[in-house]
């Protein structure tokens, strides 16, 4: 029940310690597919879910790192990774969104997806506020336009908060590799048709 959901305000309590961290996660995340593509340019050959999935698997990996050092469950299944806060009644997960201004997601629109995006998943009888940490990359797929904390109810945005503009700084919570300045060079796009999956999105991450 959209009642149900936690406010901005509420949410913030438990995520403001976080904020920073996330961003550097996901901008650093972003930043390692570019060294993957200048270490092997072959690779900007790649569909943009494919390179979603890339980028998806580098921000998860610092996220739950991340999160594990700082003492909060994490979990994974099917390979996505799952954080809890606030015993549980707040659930994060990271995705590209599918749109720069809805911050939608797309996937393929399996039971336990949609119970999601309904906010329909309790915890021992408690409602859970599911949420999104994510980004949207611009034109050239070269920057990120978007780097947010978005809460959904359906297709209804409820709330978000952008860590651009949040006062937020990005960090290296727990780099992989050194990230130096990586080549931001433009990418191709692939010309294969997205397969179309809940009203038009594609099944990238």
């Amino acid at each position: 029940m959209i009642d149900d959901l936690l406010s901005e305000e509420d949410a913030r309590t438990h995520l403001e310690p976080h904020l920073e961290a996330i961003r550097g996660c996901i901008e650093d995340g972003w930043a390692e597919w570019h060294r993957n593509v200048q270490a092997a340019p072959s690779l900007a050959l790649t569909s943009k879910t494919s390179r979603a999935n890339v980028v998806y698997d580098h921000i998860s990996s610092r996220m739950e790192a991340y999160f594990d050092q700082q003492g909060v469950p994490t979990s994974r299944k099917r390979g996505f990774l799952t954080v809890s806060l606030a015993d549980g009644v707040i659930e994060v997960r990271a995705k590209k969104f599918a749109h720069r201004h809805k911050l939608t997601t797309s996937g393929i629109p399996t039971y336990q997806r949609l119970a999601m995006l309904h906010q329909q998943v309790p915890l021992d009888g408690l409602a859970v506020t599911h949420i999104t940490v994510g980004y949207f990359p611009d034109e050239l797929g070269v920057g990120l336009d978007v780097v947010a904390v978005a809460c959904s109810y359906g297709r209804e945005l409820v709330w978000w908060i952008d860590l651009r503009a949040d006062g937020t700084a990005a960090a290296n919570p727990v780099p992989l590799v050194s990230i130096d300045s990586p080549d931001e060079g433009p990418s191709v796009r692939s010309t294969r048709k997205p397969l179309e999956v809940e009203e038009g999105m594609t099944e990238a991450q």
